[in-house]
């Protein structure tokens, strides 16, 4: 696919010329030529400030991130050194001998309590 608007002869950049310097005339040619360089000037000037405001504010999110993982890692690791040793800890070596006592009553009273369901026409108890 070509593009034929943008494939110019030397003959058709003349006409526009022509047509341009008959509409405006050799004084305004050069003032039109700086207006039309200073608005590329501040368009390059607009763009490459949005570039820099892009680029800071990305930064800016980049370090934030950075600093948010570095402070999860941190606590991640001060959580793992927190947690003991499962296979030594003793859930009930605070408990005192009377409350050692209750809670083995507890469970025994709770024990005996228990109906005993049949299975297969006998007793649980029967089939262990």
């Amino acid at each position: 696919m070509t593009f034929l608007f943008f494939s110019f002869s030397g003959g058709e950049i003349f006409l526009v010329v022509l047509a341009v310097l008959v509409l405006f005339g050799a004084k305004k040619i050069p003032e039109l030529a700086r207006t039309l360089g200073k608005g590329m000037n501040e368009f390059r000037k607009a763009t490459d400030e949005l570039k820099r405001e892009f680029k800071d504010g990305t930064d800016d999110l980049a370090r934030d991130f950075k600093e948010s993982q570095e402070d999860i890692e941190a606590h991640v690791k001060e959580i793992g050194e927190t947690i003991t040793d499962t296979d030594s800890y003793e859930p009930y070596e605070e408990l005192d001998e009377e409350q050692d006592n209750e809670l083995t009553n507890n469970i025994d009273e709770n024990s005996q309590a228990r109906p005993s369901k049949k299975v297969n026409g006998q007793k649980e108890s029967d089939t262990e």
